[in-house]
């Protein structure tokens, strides 16, 4: 029967590698569904990090979270606005089907609009160093190390 350390280690390294490859798998014309499933494998890495965290020393358990973290309000800043995008635009849809909208409340939508995209482009435009960090080598090193696959 395994422990608890040696479950919670397959876990997290299960979990890291998924993200790895998931998030490697991205490149600039990746739909946004792609983020948005890297954004599920790193909550399930995230989860397993904190369910398990007691197990681990706590100085590389924070760091490790920390670089996820770091990883995941990327990813968080570009699915929200992907979210309230699309319900602005569906709402505006509805207003202008309805023809009950003044031109003021479109071109306030509009702006709203323009705002969040331009926050959705520099989430979009940051997740490539945030990906790097999180893949580097320094974070590679304390996931291997923290969850003992350096070992063997």
């Amino acid at each position: 029967r395994p422990t608890a350390r040696a479950l919670a280690d397959r876990r997290i390294g299960k979990a890291h590698r998924r993200v790895i490859t998931d998030g490697a798998a991205i490149g600039p014309g990746s739909p946004p569904e792609a983020l948005h499933d890297l954004r599920k494998r790193a909550k399930e890495l995230r989860y397993a990090l904190e369910i398990f965290g007691s197990l681990y020393d706590p100085g590389a358990h924070w760091q490790a979270v920390r670089e996820l973290k770091a990883l995941q309000d990327c990813l968080g800043t570009f699915q929200d606005t992907q979210v309230q995008m699309d319900e602005l635009r569906a709402f505006a849809d509805q207003m202008v089907a309805g023809r009950s909208v003044p031109a003021a409340t479109l071109l306030a939508m509009g702006e709203i609009a323009a705002g969040l995209a331009r926050a959705q482009h520099e989430a979009r435009s940051e997740f490539a160093g945030r990906f790097g960090d999180f893949a580097g080598p320094g974070s590679q090193s304390r996931i291997l190390a923290l969850t003992g696959e350096a070992r063997g």
